[in-house]
């Protein structure tokens, strides 16, 4: 079933994007872990606070919960029922691959469900009822990536290459190849590979991959760069963030892949 913020329902509807209660919340984290074997479990966790109406229709089995899994990659669309509280789900392997959208839901499993409560909002003042199969409360949206290339580092995307003709101290990016080529100088090269092989290597994440990854982001094409094996593995990173790779924030995302360098620059300071 394909959900949007901006749907709205004849009846009330639990969930932060309505105002149809004036308390209430419905939501659910998930736990993903990927097994040895390929397969995964998924562990939800759904809760309801201040609604105990509808705590109350679970409980006489007229309102069930669960969560729609959607995989576009794979055709795979289900709704997974579920339970208050922590419950699991074991996937095959295969069966997800790319994007994964998971939707916390709540829906009615009878006809004639009375949703009828005081902290209903005044507008509902016929009493409402709906039929079977009617979505009562509604969490957003979580994502994740089930593509391998989410595993690679950021790291793994830069080559350090050196170029004679390179103006001294001057490094340029080069995106062009499947990995992103940092071009220098051949002293620069030198300089900043042994850097890489010593316990001060992290200076680097602000003075030359920051920079470099951010002139990346501002410049990168779907459509010239889709098929390079950096766009794809830092789209997988995208995906894992829940981010959109095609409208970036350069700056601020950059700092997000590389895990806020500037922690890392600061702590190395403070060890000097």
């Amino acid at each position: 079933m394909k959900f949007s913020d901006s749907m709205r329902f004849p009846y009330p509807i639990l969930s932060e994007i309505t105002e149809d209660y004036s308390v209430g919340k419905f939501g659910c984290e998930f736990i993903i872990e990927e097994q040895k074997n390929g397969s995964l479990v998924l562990t939800s966790n759904i809760t309801i606070d201040d609604s105990p109406k509808i705590v109350e229709l679970i409980q006489q089995g007229k309102v069930a919960v669960g969560y729609y899994i959607m995989c576009r990659d794979t055709y795979y669309d289900v709704l997974q029922p579920a339970i208050l509280g922590r419950h699991s789900v074991t996937i095959p392997e295969g069966t997800l691959f790319g994007t994964v959208k998971l939707r916390p839901v709540a829906w009615t499993t009878q006809d004639d469900v009375d949703l009828s409560t005081s902290t209903l909002d005044p507008e509902f003042s016929i009493q409402p009822l709906v039929s079977k199969g009617s979505i009562v409360a509604l969490d957003n949206e979580h994502r994740f990536s089930m593509d391998p290339k989410k595993y690679q580092s950021v790291g793994s995307v830069f080559e350090l290459v050196s170029n004679d003709t390179a103006e001294p101290g001057i490094f340029e990016v080069d995106t062009e190849n499947s990995r992103i080529k940092i071009v220098t100088d051949k002293n620069t090269f030198e300089r900043i590979s042994q850097l890489r092989d010593t316990t001060d290597r992290n200076y680097l994440l602000c003075s030359l991959f920051l920079p470099a990854l951010t002139e990346v982001l501002a410049r990168v094409s779907k459509t010239e760069d889709e098929g390079k094996m950096w766009y794809q593995v830092l789209n997988a990173k995208y995906d894992e963030l829940g981010l959109d790779f095609t409208s970036t924030s350069p700056v601020r995302d950059a700092q997000t892949l590389l895990q806020q360098p500037l922690h890392e620059f600061f702590e190395l300071m403070e060890r000097v």
